[in-house]
């Protein structure tokens, strides 16, 4: 239940490595603060990119911590978020499988966003009667547009990659599915001009 860190060149790989659905629970937000402040820090890390162990990028929170002191223990989600967020270096979210909740949340406040074929996003927490509590709110009308976001939101129905990157004037872009462990090709592969900044979607 941890973040592995990893630099390959420039590019430093944090992968979110806390299973079945790679939960952000306490330890798993510690490690990749950890690592965030690890590469921001690195004057040989030129760029960041943030990952999911396996076959999902995140399902959100870790509900094995509901309701404990853990799930708002700091560095609590807002914090892991507002770290990738502020920091200095370009911090890319590379999507896969399913990105949920608090795992889409953190892909937001990246300041782009890759996805492979395939991937689903969504923020389901409506459906248990809970409204996004890290930011999904605000960021993704912003990324997505207006219509699709609030419909993302007060629906909490999953959004096809297809169908976010139609909506969404390329937020997301389509890549060939790489070997995650070789990802400075990787961020070679997907040409600069179809992933859309945060800072430009605002």
């Amino acid at each position: 239940m941890s973040a592995d860190y990893v630099v390959h060149g420039s590019v430093a790989v944090i992968t979110l490595n806390n299973p079945p659905v790679n939960g952000l629970g306490f330890e798993t937000r510690t490690a990749a603060v950890a690592a965030l402040r690890r590469a921001e820090s690195d004057a040989a890390v030129k760029a960041v990119v943030i990952t999911g162990a396996g076959k999902v990028f995140s399902g959100g929170a870790d509900i094995r911590e509901f309701n404990s002191p853990k799930a708002l223990a700091e560095p609590n989600l807002h914090t892991l978020i507002a770290t990738a967020e502020n920091l200095e270096k370009p911090v890319v979210a590379a999507i896969h499988g399913v990105c949920m909740g608090g795992g889409l949340e953190l892909s937001l406040g990246c300041h782009y966003r890759v996805a492979l074929p395939g991937a689903q996003v969504g923020l389901p927490e409506v459906k248990i009667g809970l409204v996004p509590g890290a930011g999904g709110t605000q960021r993704l009308p912003r990324v997505v547009g207006l219509e699709l976001g609030l419909n993302m939101i007060v629906s909490g129905n999953r959004c096809c990659r297809k169908s976010w990157r139609k909506r969404s004037c390329s937020t997301v872009c389509s890549m060939p599915a790489p070997t995650w462990s070789r990802p400075a090709s990787t961020s070679r592969t997907a040409s600069p001009t179809c992933v859309r900044c945060r800072r430009c979607a605002t």
